[in-house]
């Protein structure tokens, strides 16, 4: 054979495997051949070479294939078949084929007893019988891929049986044949093997005949030769088992027997029918009168019962009819023999596929009493096949916990004829117990229909209970943990994007239910809270995630319920099965709003701090200068620096309220100012009046040189105006104004009781109020003079939030 024959799949298989291999299975829902599972082709490999009729359904589809010994069966569905579903197919079986399919593919095998078949055309159609093992086929993992049937021809049984019992009426005619049958048959009947059949058979024969030979023959393939295993004979005649050819005992006598007829002869000498040749070949084997009864079994000679004598003898019609009645009951027997056989080599075969089942496989009566255990439970529970009885199980090997259950449940299941299912705990060898789904089917007896077995399986799920437990307490935690979380969990379909899992605190963040949120297409409404400009990038991320990224970004969204906008930090994630395949998207939402607004308050902080401070040295700077120009020495420039620096300490700790949030309002900054002099000390309190309203807020960039100012006044006030003669005194008064331009501050400080010396008149705070307040606060200053003491009046532009405040 060269290397490309080797090549060809199936190598053999006969017509059935040429037809696989002429056939185009790429138009087929199987595919090209060479893309076939190994699990499949190695089936049909095996299925091909099998003698028995074997069909193989391949899938949840059942893709038909057979061998060439299952063809015949197939009838007019043959080849069109071969290789197709079986959904559409006529299927004549006597059982109900959808039951069969489900019971096989939970794991069952399922013997169809005595099918009938029309087989052959025309003058040859013939009846024939068929019982069919249906039984799960396994991959290496385990898991059922198809189904297997081997089909047992039972016709001979079946016909054997039927003749038997009209064989036997026919010879209880006489007492005779009555006796000799019942003494064949009590023979016969617990003969398992051929070979014994043919041996009891023809001794019994001889010996009632007193015949000196007595042969059980049977064609052998071609139909030119036939074999004798074992003969009867007395010791005076040699034995004629063996092969031998037909044509050597008369062309005569094989065209009559070839026909069916019983030939009779009473003295080869005599008989014409044989040349001088044929006689001497009789005479060498010393057979001088003979009876042969041929079997013609469907137009085939299959098989001859001979009885000869080594002398002359006339053969009576009662001893003609006797040996064809033994002919027809050694055939009988031989078929139920074989019959038996191949039902013992099939019931082996389903103990090798039993033992084969990694689980444990058993078959009880109706009421329970173990039949078969499978060698899993003997290896599972370290017990023998003595103890298989029904107490012992119960009492032994199921938990005590579990016994009631059981019996329970194997009680309704026998009543009402359904299902049996439980689950329960077995004691292993090691004393330790583990759980077992229990499931079995009842087998009804064909002619009655009552329940007479149940066909069971024991499925380990130990390990499924435990990851299932475990699996429970896992989502508890995680349950517990999201809704504890004050971030929102989620989970979304990898395919869909829907969500499918939200935790308690999208509501709070979304600001919408989670049953809302879940309805319909819940990514259309996910990407309709998001705000347009940042819709494509939120979109874009999620995209990455279903590519195999992890995600970190921000986005805003607007509540439906209050239409309020939220800052929300997404870190989104794959999430794999075991082999690494994207299941679906998890994801953590962080509401960031406080964040932001936060962020947003630091940096306006930073800028007004950076502003301040360049403002700050400014005055400092200012104040320096303009302190050096009115003083005549050292220490009296560090007397008034130190004091206007008080000023400015004062002014920024008010600010610095400003920053934690609240106001400054004039008269903070007008009575820190008066006490920071010691203007409202007693008694000079009593000549310091003021009247205006409380809580008027000051621009937060105005109260620096504003609380210069009031400083100034009031410093100069002590030194040589009103409050440095006890006739003199102080009237401060305020209030607020609107104009076309907003709100404004009306300021008028009046001192009375004291003139002003001309040299006193000229300073920093006259520079403060002239000059510093109209620039920096667009305020419109007077300052005078007056023969008893100072006018002073500032008008000074509020903000408008102050003059809504004030309205």
């Amino acid at each position: 054979m060269n290397l490309l024959q080797q090549n060809v799949w199936p190598s053999g298989g006969g017509e059935m495997g040429a037809l696989t291999r002429a056939r185009d299975w790429s138009a087929t829902k199987l595919g090209p051949s060479e893309n076939w599972p190994s699990h499949l082709k190695s089936t049909l490999d095996g299925m091909l070479a099998t003698a028995l009729p074997c069909t193989l359904l391949w899938g949840r589809d059942a893709i038909v294939f057979y061998n060439d010994a299952a063809r015949e069966l197939m009838g007019d569905r043959h080849p069109k078949a071969f290789g197709q579903p079986i959904a559409g197919m006529r299927i004549d079986l006597r059982a109900d084929w959808a039951s069969v399919v489900e019971r096989v593919w939970r794991g069952e095998t399922v013997m169809i007893e005595d099918q009938p078949y029309r087989l052959g055309k025309g003058d040859n159609e013939r009846h024939s019988w068929f019982t069919h093992y249906v039984s799960p086929l396994r991959d290496g993992k385990g898991e059922i891929i198809a189904m297997w049937a081997i089909s047992v021809d039972t016709t001979a049984r079946v016909d054997a049986e039927r003749q038997r019992n009209s064989i036997e009426m026919a010879l209880r005619d006489s007492e005779e044949r009555h006796a000799f049958l019942l003494k064949l048959s009590d023979a016969l009947r617990p003969l398992n093997s051929s070979a014994a059949v043919q041996e009891t058979a023809t001794r019994i024969l001889g010996e009632h005949l007193g015949a000196s030979r007595a042969c059980y023959a049977e064609m052998l393939p071609g139909d030119s030769d036939f074999i004798v295993e074992r003969d009867y004979h007395i010791p005076q005649v040699p034995s004629i088992a063996g092969r031998h050819g037909l044509s050597d005992f008369g062309q005569q006598l094989l065209v009559r027997f070839r026909a069916g007829e019983t030939v009779v002869v009473d003295d080869i000498r005599v008989e014409p029918m044989f040349n001088d040749v044929e006689r001497t070949a009789y005479e060498y084997l010393l057979i001088r009168a003979f009876v042969l009864v041929p079997l013609v079994k469907e137009g085939q000679l299959v098989a001859m019962l001979s009885v000869h004598g080594s002398g002359p003898r006339h053969w009576t019609a009662a001893e003609i009819a006797l040996v064809e009645d033994t002919a027809e009951r050694t055939w009988a027997a031989l078929e139920v023999a074989r019959a038996e056989a191949a039902l013992r080599n099939s019931e082996e075969r389903f103990r090798l596929m039993a033992d084969a089942v990694p689980q444990i496989v058993w078959v009880t009566d109706f009421q329970g009493k173990v039949q078969f255990f499978n060698q899993q439970w003997f290896d599972y529970t370290g017990s023998s096949p003595d103890q298989t009885a029904t107490p012992e199980v119960f009492s032994s090997y199921i938990h005590p916990d579990d016994i009631e259950a059981t019996r329970s449940a194997f009680d309704v299941a026998r009543w009402t004829g359904g299902i049996y299912r439980t689950e329960h705990r077995l004691r292993g060898a090691d004393g330790t117990y583990r759980w077992f789904l229990v499931r079995a089917q009842p087998y009804r007896d064909p002619v009655t229909g009552v329940i007479s077995q149940w066909f069971g399986a024991s499925v380990d799920i130990h390990e499924h209970r435990a990851a299932e437990a475990r699996l429970r307490k896992s989502e508890e935690r995680f349950q517990q943990f999201g809704n504890a979380s004050s971030n929102v969990l989620w989970i979304r379909d990898a395919k869909s994007l829907q969500w499918i899992y939200l935790t308690p605190a999208f509501e709070t963040i979304y600001g919408l239910t989670r049953e809302e949120a879940l309805k319909g297409d819940n990514f259309q409404l996910w990407q309709d809270l998001i705000l347009p400009e940042d819709r494509d990038r939120a979109i874009s991320n999620v995209r990455r995630v279903v590519a195999g990224e992890s995600v970190t970004f921000e986005y805003r969204i607007r509540r439906p319920s209050n239409g309020e906008i939220r800052w929300l930090r997404d870190t989104d994630f794959p999430l794999l099965d075991d082999e690494g395949r994207l299941q679906s998207v998890g994801g953590i939402g962080h509401d960031i709003t406080d964040t932001h607004e936060t962020n947003d308050r630091l940096q306006a902080l930073v800028m007004e701090l950076q502003h301040r401070t360049r403002n700050l040295m400014g005055l400092v700077g200012s104040l320096s200068d303009k302190t050096l120009e009115n003083v005549s020495s050292l220490e009296e420039f560090g007397q008034r620096f130190r004091d206007r620096l008080g000023v400015l300490s004062r002014a920024n700790n008010l600010l610095a309220h400003v920053d934690r949030g609240g106001d400054v309002t004039f008269d903070q900054v007008l009575d820190g100012e008066l006490e920071a002099v010691g203007a409202l000390d007693e008694p000079l309190g009593q000549r310091v009046r003021r009247e205006g309203p409380p809580g008027v807020v000051l621009p937060a960039t105005g109260v620096q040189a504003l609380a210069l100012a009031l400083n100034e006044l009031a410093s100069n006030a002590l030194r040589h105006g009103a409050l440095a003669h006890e006739s003199g005194g102080v009237d401060i008064r305020w209030r607020v104004e609107q104009d076309g331009n907003g709100a404004r501050l009306i300021l008028v400080w009046k001192e009375t009781g004291v003139a002003i010396p001309q040299e006193k008149r000229e300073g920093y705070g006259h520079e403060i109020i002239g000059k510093a307040l109209p620039y920096q606060l667009r305020a419109e200053t007077r300052l005078r003079f007056d023969e008893d003491g100072i006018f002073c009046s500032i008008v000074l532009p509020l903000n408008p939030r102050i003059a809504r405040h004030d309205a």
